[in-house]
Order: C-alpha cells, then structure tokens, then sequence
C-alpha cells in the first residue's frame, strides 16, 4: 500500500471508529439523562445529549499514539500541531 493509501486507510478507520463511538456514547448519555436542555442562551432548540465530543478526542489521541509508534518524527509533528487543542 502506497503511503498516501495507507494515511487514506487510517483516516477511514478512524473516521469509522469517531462515529461508532459517538453513537454508543449519546445512546448512553440519554439513558442516563446526561442532556443539554435548550435555553434563552442556548444555540439549539430541542434537547441534546452531553459528551458526544469524548469519542473524537479518544480516536485522536489512539490515532496520535498509534502514529508516534509507527513513525517517532511525524508524532513530534502532531503533538505539535494538538498542543493548543489540549490548552482549551
């Protein structure tokens, strides 16, 4: 597999494995009653689970880490490139 493949294949995987997981964690936030009820402020109108973002940072950082293992300079650049995501 060619290298521009292979980063292909593993933004597909982890695109796959964001959304699995982000369906599984807002079936359990409304189980839970973990929702974000809309209010003068609010940007939407009908109620919405809490915490669906979870599942994005978790495949970043698997996906970060699997890279430092596979390729030790492009985790530099990464890391590098997530700093400010992890100061918010």
């Amino acid at each position: 597999m060619t290298d521009g493949l292979s980063w292909a294949a593993w933004c597909g995987v982890a695109g796959a494995a964001a959304a699995l997981l982000t369906g599984r964690i807002v079936r359990w936030a409304e189980a839970r009653g973990v929702i974000d009820r809309p209010n003068h402020r609010s940007s939407h109108v009908r109620a919405t689970p809490r915490g669906g973002g979870l599942a994005i940072v978790a495949v970043t950082v698997l996906a970060a880490l699997l890279t430092g293992w596979r390729d030790p300079a492009a985790a530099v650049r990464l890391a590098g490139a997530l700093l400010p995501a992890v100061a918010v």
